[in-house]
């Protein structure tokens, strides 16, 4: 009799809430015109609510399940096999992608869109992906080693150097200094990674009273900007990866890595089994629907808001129905 491990549901709920997070929020920042209208009105600041919430989450928390999951795999030729489960359904929905949405079916066309990741829009984060996963061994080696000191405060030092490598730029570049190279900001995903080690290692705890801070962090650009922003949705705490962002996803991670129980287990575990097609889906759909919905209902952003809950729900419905007949498809194969 083969016993399975039980799945750790706190883990499926963060990746649920990141694939939710990513449509939803590219109802903001990509398929509506929210970020060209006055921040004006009950309607368009809870909307900077949203955007807020959303937004900030979504890549964060992918990437730190990366860094929890990941932090004790070791440089071997099996662990490159790991690469078919990101690359098979990237190609697959990148042709399918391709025969919805292309005018120009040449193959030379369709190979410059799948190597240079320009078929499906979303696809940034799979292109920045594989570079971590190259990197993950190495960096894996550096944590050990740290690790292995006996010297916390080493790797809480390996840690706060990422952060502010990644997070001080935005700040000090508002000043006109040029104390670090905005360059270094793109070393979010490292940064996020090493987090999610640290809280693997150390498996911190944190009272549910942190919810309402965290949520407050986040919306910390939306309150300044109704103060002095003038109509304009400031981005005064910099991108997902500011310092101060950073903190609430942290918070947020941690206290839902600790949930042990839900009634809608099944329905989690699916979905944050399905997320990496939900993900290279969702631009195929988004692409295809959000021009005909728009077409027919929007009027204005504000009002429009009242269509966000419809929409997005059956949008994430329609990604998890595609991605999980793929998942069967290709486990069948």
């Amino acid at each position: 009799m083969v016993v399975t491990k039980e799945r750790d549901i706190g883990l499926d709920i963060i990746r649920s809430v990141a694939i939710l997070c990513v449509v939803c929020g590219h109802f903001f920042s990509v398929n509506t015109p929210f970020n060209d209208v006055p921040l004006v009105g009950i309607s368009m600041i809870f909307q900077g609510f949203l955007k807020s919430i959303f937004c900030n989450l979504g890549v964060p928390f992918f990437l730190m399940l990366s860094g929890y999951l990941c932090c004790k795999k070791e440089f071997s030729l099996g662990y490159y096999k790991g690469l078919k489960r990101i690359l098979v359904p990237y190609l697959v929905i990148s042709l399918i992608t391709w025969g919805v949405l292309s005018s120009d079916y040449s193959l030379v066309e369709l190979l410059k869109g799948v190597f240079g990741f320009k078929i499906i829009g979303y696809a940034w984060y799979i292109e920045m992906y594989l570079g971590l996963f190259l990197l993950m061994p190495f960096v894996n080696i550096v944590i050990r080693v740290v690790c292995e000191s006996n010297d916390k405060y080493l790797l809480w030092a390996l840690i706060a150097t990422s952060i502010l490598l990644t997070s001080l730029p935005t700040i000090v570049s508002r000043q006109g200094n040029v104390f670090l190279s905005r360059y270094w900001e793109m070393n979010f995903p490292i940064t996020f990674y090493l987090i999610g080690a640290y809280i693997k290692i150390f498996q911190p705890q944190l009272s549910w009273k942190y919810l309402l801070p965290a949520i407050f962090i986040l919306s910390f650009d939306l309150i300044i900007s109704v103060l002095f922003g003038g109509g304009e949705l400031l981005n005064f705490t910099g991108a997902y990866y500011g310092l101060v962002n950073m903190a609430a996803v942290y918070i947020l991670f941690v206290l839902f890595y600790q949930i042990k129980t839900t009634p809608c287990r099944t329905v989690i575990t699916s979905i944050s089994m399905c997320s990496l097609e939900m993900y290279l889906f969702s631009f195929v759909i988004d692409k295809t629907l959000y021009p005909v919905i728009i077409g027919c209902f929007y009027t204005t952003q504000s009002e429009f808001l009242f269509w966000f809950v419809p929409i997005t729900c059956c949008l994430l419905i329609l990604d998890y129905v595609c991605a999980k007949v793929l998942r069967q498809i290709i486990n069948s194969m």
